[in-house]
């Protein structure tokens, strides 16, 4: 039987023109990946987290609340006849002077505005060290809820610029009362302190390969 490609001879291998516009791409072959585990060394490291991050964050926010307590005692020693001024209408607000009100708030603020920057701080500090932002978070809360226990405290002594009346009693439910008032500003002012804590931490990690890509 004859065969039918036999009309058509094979024609010898041409070789494909080179192109300039041919970087030769499609020939490289692409290097299989290895199906079996890589070694250590090869594999990328992961970040982790430094070890006794909890120990730093108490050291940092204990040195912190007592500086903020300081300071406030200090600006009250320093302005006491204000303070004492302010303390004499006590039982009649409404009749204080203008000046002299203005003057104790313009206080409050300005050291209210100086706690902040030092929980700002003190987070940013903690998270130079410590890394993770929860603890910078928790640096400006217990921070800022030690320096209120030293300013609550410091409030009972006898003859403090502006000494306040305790207000407790030897009723059960008003001493229950004024310790639930207190405890609530306690915790919304150091919630305050947290925040700035916080926001201390994440400045100084935001180029931290740990936080790398999740910022973004």
């Amino acid at each position: 039987m004859r065969d039918a490609n036999s009309e058509y001879p094979l024609r010898p291998p041409q070789k494909r023109a080179h192109s300039p516009f041919d970087n030769g791409a499609d020939t490289v072959s692409e290097t299989p990946r290895p199906r079996w585990p890589m070694h250590q060394r090869y594999q990328p490291a992961q970040p982790s987290l430094p070890a006794g991050g909890a120990r730093k964050m108490l050291s940092i926010s204990l040195v912190a609340g007592i500086l903020v307590g300081i300071l406030n005692i200090v600006f009250t020693v320093v302005n006491a006849p204000l303070y004492q001024q302010a303390a004499s209408y006590a039982n009649r607000p409404s009749q204080m002077p203008l000046n002299v009100a203005s003057a104790v708030f313009g206080l409050w603020v300005l050291t209210g505005v100086i706690g902040l920057i030092i929980y700002c701080i003190a987070g940013f500090i903690t998270g130079k060290l410590a890394v993770a932002r929860k603890f910078g978070f928790f640096s400006g809360f217990v921070a800022s809820a030690i320096a209120q226990i030293i300013g609550f405290i410091v409030q009972y002594f006898p003859n403090y610029p502006g000494r306040i009346n305790s207000g407790f009693s030897s009723n059960p439910l008003k001493i229950g009362g004024g310790l639930i008032t207190a405890l609530i500003i306690l915790v919304l002012v150091a919630l305050i302190g947290g925040l700035f804590g916080w926001l201390g931490a994440k400045l100084a990690t935001r180029r931290h390969p740990f936080y790398v890509g999740l910022d973004e």
